[in-house]
């Protein structure tokens, strides 16, 4: 079978591939989105959004929690790939601040923790609702939050996020429950911008990039490698 009949046989099943190989030249064929198991597990210092979305916006509210920062939360939900989870958040006791736990792109068989300099987390920093907020309602209505986005996002606001002050035991539980038993690690917030100071009662908002884990972008890779191999044998 020849290559290029190949390469669209796979593309059609839903994947975007990219193949630079020597002597082939360059090829990008683009499809349907690729669906994503996408599953968290979340604690935030003290109330948190859940919103799913796109660079550019918002679309729906998944989530209101305010059970505080040891409280742990599980999401598992079927996503696209470069979709966004956007996370807005507010500490309300003036104490700890952080946001932490873990995130899986393939169904929990891999987890990578949220955590300063974590790959494809943004946060950006939004203002100080006053003492105690209201941890009734959601920190962001929908409209509110897709303002903050088309600013942060024609402003070049969004940031990496730094170290937070909750730890495990302190701000954060001492471990994520089964199905896979995580341990508890540090925490991501923000600083207000031109300083070192994470105040109280401040609200920011994170997002997330959904994209494949890189061990499945290896056996991508390893299989459009046997593909090139295929080819040359077959010449």
């Amino acid at each position: 079978m020849h290559l290029r009949t190949i390469l669209s046989a796979i593309a059609q099943r839903g994947l975007t591939l990219v193949l630079i190989a020597s002597g082939l030249g360059a090829s990008v064929m683009t499809t349907s989105a690729q669906p994503v198991n996408f599953q968290m597990y979340v604690s935030a210092d003290d109330d948190f959004d859940l919103y799913v979305g796109n660079a550019t916006s918002a679309s729906s509210l998944i989530a209101n929690h305010n059970g505080g920062w040891t409280t742990p939360y599980f999401y598992s939900l079927t996503l696209q790939v470069n979709d966004y989870i956007y996370l807005p958040a507010m500490d309300i006791q003036a104490v700890v601040w952080g946001l932490g736990g873990y995130t899986s792109t393939d169904g929990g068989n891999t987890w990578t923790p949220i955590l300063p300099n974590s790959s494809n987390w943004q946060v950006v920093y939004v203002d100080s609702p006053g003492q105690g907020g209201n941890i009734n309602n959601p920190v962001m209505d929908l409209a509110t939050l897709n303002t903050v986005i088309a600013s942060a996002n024609g402003n070049n606001l969004w940031i990496t996020p730094v170290a937070g002050t909750a730890s495990a035991g302190f701000g954060l539980p001492n471990f994520y429950s089964p199905p896979a038993s995580l341990p508890a690690l540090g925490c991501i917030w923000t600083n207000i911008p031109g300083s070192l100071t994470q105040l109280p009662h401040m609200r920011v908002v994170f997002r997330y990039k959904v994209v494949p884990e890189p061990a499945s972008m290896l056996a991508l890779g390893a299989g459009l490698a046997g593909l090139v191999g295929l080819r040359r044998r077959r010449a």
